[in-house]
């Protein structure tokens, strides 16, 4: 068996919250810069690639009395592929 299994890819999502629309896109954003092409070694599974392949609004949560908004969400799915060398 010698080599590596490749088991990727993975799929993730990453909700990013804010209590304006722009606070959870500035958010999104930042999440995307840190994600996006990341590659790296965590000892027995090597990440390959990190892409970004979907993002959209989440639905407004709204306060107990459904009458102010309180937080706006960006959804974010990710694939990752990686080789897990157990």
């Amino acid at each position: 068996m010698g080599g590596p299994d490749t088991l990727g890819p993975a799929r993730i999502q990453i909700n990013c919250w804010g209590r304006t629309q722009s606070e959870a896109l500035l958010l999104a954003e930042h999440v995307r810069r840190s994600m996006d092409g990341h590659d790296s070694d965590l000892g027995k599974i090597t990440v390959q690639t990190v892409t970004l392949i979907d993002q959209g609004d989440l639905p407004v949560e709204l306060d107990q009395s459904n009458s102010k908004v309180i937080a706006y969400g960006i959804r974010q799915d990710y694939e990752i592929f990686y080789e897990d060398d157990i």
